[in-house]
């Protein structure tokens, strides 16, 4: 961290160096901004903002219409609408950690996977970048 000086006054603001973190599967170690704790709870907040869940169904009583949440159609919708919004606050969260994510790319290992992998007939993504693809596929490995 360097820091200027001014007639011994500070200049600027210090930045401090990246938090590193090592992904546990290939070694490789990546600087890694961090985000806010709730930044999970704030996505999936506003996915169920634009997209609510299902109504529950009400049926007819003595009282007149009461709501019935333990209507089996109506719990089915409601673990498919929790499940898609996990897996949608799961994407996003994810491509969040690509963007913070600072990593040098082994140019050399990613085009052996490349053609390693156009060589067994399963090409990798052609619309991915390669930060990207060398994040996805080289450090997020599993053994």
């Amino acid at each position: 961290m360097t820091i200027e000086t001014t007639n011994g006054h500070l200049k600027g603001r210090a930045v401090p160096a990246l938090p590193q973190f090592t992904f546990p599967d290939s070694g490789i170690t990546v600087g890694l901004r961090r985000f806010s704790p709730d930044t999970q709870d704030r996505i999936a907040r506003e996915l169920q903002r634009k997209s609510p869940p299902p109504a529950v169904p009400e049926i007819e009583t003595e009282l007149g219409k009461e709501p019935n949440p333990a209507d089996p159609d109506y719990q089915q919708a409601l673990n498919t609408y929790w499940m898609r919004i996990q897996l949608e606050t799961n994407e996003r969260m994810f491509a969040l950690a690509l963007r913070q994510i600072e990593v040098e790319i082994d140019t050399a290992v990613l085009e052996r996977l490349k053609e390693d992998r156009e060589e067994i007939g399963t090409p990798l993504d052609a619309d991915k970048d390669d930060r990207e693809l060398y994040i996805r596929h080289v450090c997020i490995s599993s053994v």
